[in-house]
């Protein structure tokens, strides 16, 4: 009984994890390009 209990607490903050990582990801993959899309414009208009 208390394997089961520990493995679903396991199981829900794995899950968790997962989502909080891949959602920390996916945030830094849209600064990352929003920040090279600001560079790329800023070093075409020639200043610094």
């Amino acid at each position: 009984m208390v394997v089961t209990v520990v493995l679903v607490e396991l199981t829900s903050k794995t899950l968790l994890l997962g989502v909080a990582v891949g959602s920390g990801v996916a945030v830094a993959g849209l600064l990352g390009q929003r920040w090279r899309a600001e560079d790329l414009k800023n070093s075409e208009d020639g200043s610094d």
